[in-house]
């Protein structure tokens, strides 16, 4: 993992008032489909019944916190590409 994906594993961890628990966040920074740079974050959601509504709030506030984070960083926003993943995804070697 690079440096930015650390820095934005460790701002995402400091999140308060999440609409869900979120065990774990696994953060990748690389060039998306048309080479522009960009962040992949999966929040490893504690409750298995999250229910969709939920978890569109939450995405929200994680590409809200991201495009926060990068633009402090680097001075440029990136967009973020936000995934869900469950414990019974982790234990299946996600």
């Amino acid at each position: 993992m690079d440096a930015t994906a650390d820095y934005i594993r460790e701002g995402l961890g400091r999140l308060k008032g999440l609409p869900a628990p979120v065990a774990d966040w696994r953060v990748r920074t690389g060039e998306d489909w048309v080479g522009d740079p960009a962040v992949w974050v999966w929040p490893v959601l504690a409750d298995e019944d999250t229910d969709f509504d939920t978890c569109a709030v939450l995405r929200e506030q994680v590409r809200d916190e991201v495009s926060r984070l990068t633009r402090a960083r680097t001075g440029e926003p990136l967009w973020a590409f936000v995934r869900f993943l469950w414990p019974s995804d982790i234990e299946d070697g996600a």
